[in-house]
């Protein structure tokens, strides 16, 4: 579903039509909710500079491995200025003790993009965008003081949102087992 037609789901479920960006502003939430749990991977590639700064990107949620020319490097104490390895403050990463030239790779767990857009679709797999309609079904009824069709709604969402985590938790699995045995055979 994009976001239009998430929308339209919503408004069948409620009993007056909602405006549009309260409704978005509600997705949205959803989209931070379920960001941690989606485990989306991505990386981004630096030239090594003189400068040793780097601005981590904007979508970083959770940081999985740092490789300075192909080479795991480990996160250094703040107030460590001999070992090798990466600090980061304010969002910003300095290297220390390392080549003068070559890459970096950062590899991270990225934020779900926000929907704005009537097109957009979310970046979860389609067989859950009800949980759009759910979250945003069960703060609007918390809005509208019905805490009984509320208290079902967020716990529908719940059941959901834990079948969405096993769902990824699975594909994650399967996906390491069939790299480690491709290790293997290569």
């Amino acid at each position: 579903m994009n976001l239009e037609q998430i929308i339209n789901e919503i408004n069948k479920d409620l009993d007056d039509t909602q405006d549009n960006g309260y409704l978005i502003g509600w997705i949205n939430r959803c989209v931070e909710d379920l960001s941690p749990i989606a485990k989306k991977e991505t990386k981004n590639v630096y030239d090594i500079t003189s400068l040793n700064t780097y601005v981590l990107p904007e979508d970083m949620l959770e940081l999985v491995v740092i490789l300075v020319n192909g080479l795991e490097y480990q996160s250094v104490p703040l107030n460590n200025s001999y070992r090798a390895g990466y600090k980061i403050w304010e969002k910003v990463l300095s290297l220390q003790n390392t080549p003068e030239s070559g890459t970096i790779e950062v590899y991270y767990y990225k934020r779900l993009r926000h929907l704005e857009n009537l097109a957009d679709v979310p970046e979860i797999e389609p067989s859950f965008h009800d949980l759009f309609v759910l979250y945003t079904i069960a703060h609007n009824q918390f809005m509208e003081d019905e805490p009984e069709r509320q208290m079902d709604a967020i716990s529908r969402y719940n059941n959901r949102r834990q079948e969405y985590q096993a769902f990824v938790m699975k594909n994650s699995f399967t996906l390491n087992a069939q790299q480690q045995i491709t290790d293997v055979w290569w």
